[in-house]
């Protein structure tokens, strides 16, 4: 009978002794377990705010006060001369002619100083065409500013403006256009990067919002001081009378 007892008491102790074992062994699974979970956690965090910040962190550097456009001639107008803001989306057949028939006499104007030129790139042609063209081509023409090549690009764009609803490769965007335009080395390759990862989305997207806001209802507009210039104006007359068309504009 003792040595029964003995025997039930040694049976509890390794079962017992057991039993504390394989809770030791299931807190340290769970630990790995936890540790490895929380190293995923940290990695998760890490690519979300990486992919944050490439996707909707950069503004160019050209971009005006407000961040509603773009300044085509930075450092080159004197204060006072006359703000000409043009709205225009890549998409739109009329923002082709436009910048194909008027495009070298605003930018000539510009380079002279005798305006400050901005460019209000708009992307809303997607919703009624269906794809996402405009969007892409503003994007890649904000990261040309990123590398100093906004104005050029951007008639490039239009050199190469597909028939309305066709849209613009990613090859013609990050190939064909910067070759045309003579985006080499290291501007190429940061312009490359900042398209890939749409690093000016978010400026885009700030840009349309602020046409909003601005009551643009359709491209492409021209505004002097505010003041809107007709399309039917502009193309009424010869480019050598757009300097005298923006100075009437501008006086109301």
């Amino acid at each position: 009978m003792g040595n029964a007892r003995k025997q039930l008491a040694a049976e509890r102790a390794a079962a017992a002794k057991r039993r504390k074992t394989i809770r030791r062994v299931v807190i340290a699974v769970v630990a790995v377990v936890v540790a490895v979970a929380a190293v995923f956690v940290v990695m998760a965090v890490v690519r979300a705010t990486q992919n944050a910040q490439q996707t909707s962190g950069s503004v160019p550097p050209n971009a005006n006060a407000d961040q509603s456009g773009i300044i085509a001639n930075p450092g080159k107008f004197a204060a006072g001369v006359p703000q000409v803001d043009i709205y225009l989306d890549y998409q739109c057949p009329y923002c082709g002619e436009l910048e194909r028939d008027y495009g070298d006499a605003f930018t000539q104007l510009a380079d002279a100083g005798t305006i400050q030129l901005q460019y209000h790139v708009l992307s809303f042609l997607d919703s009624s065409l269906h794809n996402d063209s405009s969007t892409r081509a503003a994007v890649a023409s904000a990261c040309a500013d990123e590398v100093g090549y906004f104005s050029a690009y951007n008639a490039a764009v239009f050199a190469n403006q597909p028939d309305e609803g066709d849209g613009y490769s990613d090859e013609l965007l990050t190939t064909t256009i910067p070759a045309a335009i003579g985006m080499t080395g290291d501007d190429l390759a940061k312009f490359g990067q900042c398209y890939a990862n749409r690093q000016t989305e978010s400026f885009v997207k700030g840009v349309q919002d602020k046409a909003y806001s601005a009551n643009i209802t359709g491209t492409p507009t021209v505004r002097v001081n505010g003041n809107e210039l007709e399309y039917s104006t502009i193309v009424q007359n010869d480019p050598s009378q757009l300097g005298q068309l923006i100075t009437d504009a501008a006086n109301g």
